[in-house]
């Protein structure tokens, strides 16, 4: 199969801003899919094929073996590593819908998808930004701990930098943000390498974009469910102190999916 047939290339994007095709990242926490976190990071895309369904992939160099055994448990009729230099080709065929998560991928307009060891599914749809709109609304009302980032062609946003996803993904995958946590940022930033200092101020900066773009990204009429969502009690008299408490624990919900 040709390596890279199911990622979007140049020339089926256009810069059209009102109804033209655009890239939509969502993400979302991959057990919510219903599946286990891969080995490595890969990038997919399925395909239906009647009752079945076609499994591509995209593998990291020298991991084509190991997602080949990571597919093993959901039992496809076959399994073709593509030959060729790395990153390798993988293609699984199912008779049946293997899991939930496949057949959610096989109805939505889906260019691509990216999973990572850490449990992140990001789906990038390309359509129009109507279309867009309405599957993400549609995808919101199933899994409401869904965070979604929308990029216009020719247009680049950087919302985290590379170590600042990293330190974050890390500290979901370890409980950091859980109640109580299951790891402090000492031990977090030892197992990256890292100052304390240093390791602080990723999270700290990572934190704000994240909670930035998620008020950013809300619409008037959903300030009032999410003020009674965080705090019954919430109202433009309460102390500015206690405020950014509670949105610190906003925060920790956004961040682990709650």
């Amino acid at each position: 199969m040709p390596e890279h047939s199911f990622r979007p290339t140049r020339s089926q994007l256009t810069t059209q801003d009102a109804t033209g095709p655009v890239v939509r990242r969502i993400d979302l926490p991959g057990q919510g899919l219903g599946f286990p976190p891969p080995p490595s990071t890969v990038d997919v895309k399925m395909e239906r094929r009647g009752e079945g369904c076609t499994f591509l992939a995209l593998t990291e160099p020298g991991k084509a073996t190991e997602i080949g055994r990571w597919l093993e448990p959901f039992q496809p009729t076959r399994l073709d590593i593509a030959p060729g230099l790395a990153p390798k080709g993988l293609r699984a065929r199912f008779d049946t819908t293997p899991a939930p998560w496949t057949s959610v991928l096989a109805e939505i307009p889906i260019a691509y998808l990216v999973l990572t060891p850490q449990g992140i599914a990001s789906v990038f749809v390309e359509e129009t930004r109507d279309t867009v709109r309405g599957l993400v609304a549609r995808l919101r009302r199933t899994w409401p701990e869904i965070r979604s980032r929308e990029t216009h062609i020719g247009q680049h946003k950087v919302r985290l930098t590379p170590r600042q996803l990293e330190i974050l993904s890390l500290a979901v995958a370890l409980g950091y943000y859980e109640l109580p946590r299951r790891i402090d940022l000492r031990t977090l930033c030892k197992k990256m390498g890292i100052s304390l200092g240093a390791g602080s101020e990723l999270l700290r900066r990572g934190e704000a974009l994240i909670m930035t773009s998620h008020i950013d990204g809300l619409a008037a009429e959903d300030w009032h469910e999410m003020e009674h969502m965080v705090d019954e009690d919430w109202d433009q008299t309460t102390p500015l102190d206690h405020r950014l408490a509670l949105a610190r624990r906003r925060l920790g919900g956004i961040m682990t999916g709650r």
